[in-house]
């Protein structure tokens, strides 16, 4: 009866816990549970008499079976999700202040741009109700910009609407050119520093409506900007107020116009075009002759075939030029 008893709690044991042989030894137990803790029984000698044991057979729950191994699934852990706060508002650039002749036509969104740190697009809004061109005054413009969060950007600039007189374009070019040269340099250095001017104070601007030349000197030397023809007659005011011969030139051909100078330096007439053009450097176009004309043109043949073409029976002969009207005039090596 005894035996039966404590078989019967081995039994019922090993009916919970998948009951496994241990180690050989038939007094001791290795009980698996379902949580996969493992509960080792080795105190059956204490409960058991020898003489029971010994007489016992050995009795299992269930036939020994080989060791399983179950994988638990890993769960992979859920990224977790970073709210990405903007709260930097776009950056307008290029907005300053303007200056324009009473009647005449301004585009206010040249040379101004806006940029955000989130957004690809973002569209500049510019508010002109208070500017009155026909009226000379100072009024208030005001550019603004808003990205998809709702970050507001505003810049205000004071638009400069005068009545421009040929006498105050004449006293803006002499006080302008009285800062760039003075009576230790000759023509030729004089001719650079204007360059080097009109390169640095002019920003390229194009699709302009032009005015007379005086309007187009002084808001070319006041607003900083304008195309071709800017640089161009800047250029000549600049040098006729330094009393250094030149003259205007225009291409011939093309889909678009072409303004450059002609500057009489070196015992010689020369090219000289302050405007950027990328198929040459600013060197390259401060007093270059005829040969170095048909290079820079040659170079951007793919875009503007024609760009320093021109009428040749209208002007001098330029230093190299073999088919102009004049004589030729060799190149003269440039004073340093």
């Amino acid at each position: 009866m005894r035996r039966v008893f404590i078989l019967s709690i081995i039994t019922i044991l090993c009916t919970f816990s998948a009951c496994v042989p241990f180690g050989g030894e038939r007094n001791m137990f290795h009980f698996s549970t379902g949580s996969g803790r493992e509960i080792l029984w080795s105190a059956m000698s204490d409960i058991i008499p020898d003489e029971v044991v010994a007489d016992a057979p050995v009795v299992y729950a269930h036939e020994p079976a080989a060791p399983v191994f179950i994988d638990h699934p890993v769960a992979t852990p859920t990224p977790a999700v970073v709210a990405v706060v903007d709260d930097e508002p776009p950056v307008i650039t290029g907005a300053r202040d303007i200056t324009l002749m009473a009647g005449s036509a301004v585009a206010y969104s040249q040379g101004v741009s806006v940029s955000d740190n989130m957004d690809e697009a973002v569209e500049l809004a510019i508010d002109a109700g208070q500017v009155n061109t026909s009226v000379p005054g100072v009024y208030e413009l005001v550019y603004s910009a808003t990205d998809n969060a709702g970050n507001v950007a505003r810049v205000s600039v004071n638009v400069n609407v005068i009545a421009i007189e040929p006498e105050d374009t004449q006293a803006l070019v002499a006080a302008t050119l009285s800062g760039l040269i003075n009576d230790d340099m000759n023509d030729e250095q004089k001719a650079r520093a204007i360059f080097d001017y009109v390169v640095r104070r002019i920003k390229y601007a194009g699709n302009r409506v032009y005015g007379e030349p005086h309007v187009e000197v002084y808001l070319g030397i006041t607003n900083g900007r304008g195309d071709c023809y800017s640089y161009a007659i800047v250029s000549q005011y600049l040098l006729d107020e330094a009393d250094i011969p030149n003259m205007m030139l225009t291409r011939v051909g093309g889909r678009t116009r072409h303004f450059w100078n002609l500057v009489y330096a070196r015992e010689g007439w020369y090219h000289f075009d302050s405007c950027p053009n990328s198929d040459s450097s600013s060197d390259e176009r401060f007093l270059f002759d005829e040969n170095m004309a048909l290079d820079i043109t040659a170079r951007g043949a793919g875009r503007i075939p024609e760009y320093y073409t021109y009428d040749h029976s209208l002007y001098p002969a330029v230093a190299g030029c073999m088919v102009c009207a004049g004589e030729p005039v060799e190149p003269v090596e440039p004073v340093d």
